[in-house]
């Protein structure tokens, strides 16, 4: 805003007549700006510009088409109707002065482990966006950042037209169930600076010829058209066949960082080759290829920051050293070399002169060595893993006096054999309050956990299940109030649970299983914050369970395993609050009471297990889709055989009461196969 307020009266008309032509002119520059957006635009809305700017007419049409051809199983773009502001759409973001859209964020959530229940997997699969994505989306001019991540496409193949939409800068498909050649189209996104087709495939086959990728290229040579690169990722694509790969992304003078896990590619590298550039690459993903002996080439990547070659057979199938070419990769902060076959009978010394390292992963190798006292010289270590390798002896004592930055320590699968006061001592010092992993399963630690552990105040998750422990749980793990996972099955712990389990409100995951414990008694009270609790398993020891008959519990299981427990004679009552409980566990639980109804009709078991107990009553039907896993044995249920899943597979009834007909149990749906493997009556 011009102003005059500070001018003497003698200059004032003099001012008053310059403000009238700055503010002229201003109309003149703005009239003429409205005047151009008017010809270029057809139509606008009332968007979310500062400048009242509406949406573009020709991109909510293309929208609407693109939302026709998905398919939206959950609705996530419900708020795509005609008539709103398309600029407020969910995953939609426009300029905010030119109202075009510029960024389209469609990533599903992100893909399920393993283990997750069968419910989870159901609603995950309804929340993936699926069928053909519309040629629409080239009237998106504008679109810089396009993100259809993590959804399911149906294998169909990654659209050519996406080759058109030149403005882009961000591109990523990883996860969404494309596949066939990758399309050279890319290459015409010469702006492009990051690109993610990361398992953009759907599935990853093998047979007798071989392991087969559904996304694949047999030339890369596309890719060399985009030399503002700075983000790669083709995990999990075919490069068998694209003999180029290395020249090509040699050749990008912007890239940073690179991915290629798992892309079998082929090893018949020029000599030239051997001598790369790469000057601006910081990360390098080489993963899950089968190299055998170091790639030579690596080594000159002198500031490389992060490396990694994890399953790549750098051992040889006979076993070898670590690749003496890393010594002087002084840079690296980042190396991961798990499960490549070495068998050295010692560390080489100049790895401990790599000062940058913080995460270091030597996991599921034959390291059969004690661990050097030089291993303090790292000390910018954050991550260290060490699991799943013949490492004996003990812990070096100044470990925790030294690497005071480290936050995780993965020690499990060893023979360490030694005390757990010994590895304690030797995490003592700056270590100790930082620390937040310590795992040392299956290590053959043995000897009484003490009061020690409760300086541990920054755990998230320990595990020190599988190891020959005694003497009582110490209640000072009550002192450790960031606990997420705690591990103590297959030990020797005595007595029973202390109460002060009860302030560890962040626990998701309890295993005490298999140990000696006591017949001690475990109230309410143990779980009265235990909120987070998704897992818990105390299989294997005599516990009492005293709660109310009324007790609704805080937490919601997903995995529930107590057996041998005293639970009886009632059915416990306050199961039909889990309503998301997929594996149950309840054998030898001293149960002598009937079956409520309600607890076959409210569950989705994969697993369920309520032998050796004096269950009885009816049971109708185990028809749920998901029960994997069902034994029902030395109980007295009766009446007929309950109907059953076509999807069971294994099945135990026997030593009860079961009555009637047999061809009725088994022939009831003669248009199906059955999957049962065992059945036992």
């Amino acid at each position: 805003m011009f102003s005059c307020q500070n001018y003497s009266a003698q200059l004032y008309t003099f001012c008053m007549g310059i403000g009238s032509l700055l503010r002229m002119a201003s109309a003149l520059y703005f009239g003429f700006f409205f005047l151009v957006l008017c010809i270029n635009n057809s139509s606008f809305c009332s968007g979310t510009s500062k400048y009242n700017v509406g949406c573009i007419e020709s991109e909510r049409e293309a929208f609407l088409k693109f939302k026709q051809d998905l398919r939206d199983p959950s609705n996530r773009l419900a708020s795509w109707v005609d008539g709103a502001d398309w600029c407020k759409w969910s995953g939609i973001i426009c300029d905010n002065i030119t109202s075009h859209v510029h960024k389209l964020l469609l990533r599903g959530p992100y893909p399920l482990d393993d283990f997750e229940t069968d419910e989870l997997t159901d609603a995950y699969k309804r929340a993936l966006l699926g069928g053909m994505v519309n040629p629409s989306l080239v009237e998106l001019k504008h679109l810089r950042h396009l993100d259809l991540s993590s959804n399911d496409f149906g294998s169909t193949p990654i659209p050519e037209f996406f080759g058109s939409l030149q403005s882009l800068r961000y591109l990523n498909l990883s996860h969404a169930k494309f596949s066939g050649v990758i399309p050279h189209q890319l290459g015409n996104l010469t702006h492009l600076r990051v690109l993610d087709l990361g398992k953009v495939a759907v599935d990853v086959t093998y047979d007798a010829f071989g392991v087969h990728l559904d996304g694949y290229t047999k030339s890369l040579q596309w890719l060399s058209h985009l030399s503002s690169l700075r983000f790669l990722d083709m995990g999990y694509v075919n490069l068998s066949e694209a003999s180029d790969w290395l020249e090509v992304t040699n050749s990008l003078p912007s890239l940073t960082v690179l991915h290629l896990s798992y892309c079998l590619l082929n090893l018949n590298v020029p000599p030239l080759l051997y001598h790369v550039n790469f000057s601006s690459l910081a990360t390098l993903d080489l993963s899950q290829n089968y190299f055998q002996s170091f790639p030579k080439w690596v080594s000159d990547l002198r500031s490389l920051a992060s490396l990694d070659l994890s399953q790549t057979t750098l051992g040889g199938l006979g076993g070898g050293p670590i690749p003496e070419g890393i010594e002087n990769m002084t840079s690296l902060v980042h190396l991961d070399l798990s499960e490549n076959n070495f068998n050295t009978s010692s560390i080489p010394s100049w790895f401990y002169k790599l000062h940058l390292l913080a995460f270091l992963d030597l996991t599921d190798n034959a390291l059969g060595v004690t661990v050097s006292s030089h291993i303090t010289n790292l000390t910018s270590m954050i991550m260290l893993d060490l699991s799943g390798n013949h490492l004996e002896g003990k812990l070096p004592t100044s470990v925790g006096a030294q690497l005071c930055n480290l936050k995780e320590i993965h020690l499990q699968y060893n023979n360490w054999n030694q005390s757990i006061s010994q590895v304690l001592d030797s995490l003592s010092g700056c270590v100790s309050s930082n620390l937040e992993v310590l795992d040392i399963a299956f290590g053959q630690i043995y000897g009484q956990l003490t009061d020690q552990i409760g300086q541990f105040k920054s755990l998230t998750h320990l595990d020190l299940s599988d190891n020959m422990i005694s003497g009582p749980i110490p209640a000072s793990l009550g002192n450790l109030l960031s606990l997420r996972h705690l591990g103590l099955s297959s030990n020797h712990f005595n007595e029973t649970l202390p109460e002060s389990f009860k302030h560890l409100a962040k626990l998701e995951y309890l295993e005490i299983s298999s140990n000696n414990f006591m017949e001690g008694v475990v109230s309410e009270a143990h779980f009265d914050n235990s909120k987070r609790l998704r897992y818990l398993g105390a299989g294997g020891t005599p516990l009492t369970l005293n709660v109310h008959p009324s007790w609704v519990p805080s937490f919601e299981l997903v995995s529930l395993d107590l057996k041998s427990w005293h639970l009886g004679p009632k059915f416990p009552l306050w199961l039909r609050s889990q309503e998301n409980l997929s594996s149950l566990v309840l054998s030898n639980t001293s149960v002598e009471d009937v079956v409520p109804s309600w607890f076959w009709d409210s569950f989705v078991f994969s697993y369920l297990d309520l032998s050796h107990n004096q269950m009885h009553g009816r049971i109708k039907k185990l028809s749920k889709i998901g029960l994997d896993y069902i034994d029902l044995s030395d109980n007295r249920f009766e009446g007929p055989l309950p109907s059953i899943s076509s999807n069971m597979a294994n099945l135990d009834l026997s030593n009860n009461m079961f009555s009637g007909s047999i061809s009725q149990f088994l022939c009831n749906r003669p248009s199906e196969q059955m999957n049962l493997v065992i059945l036992d009556l």
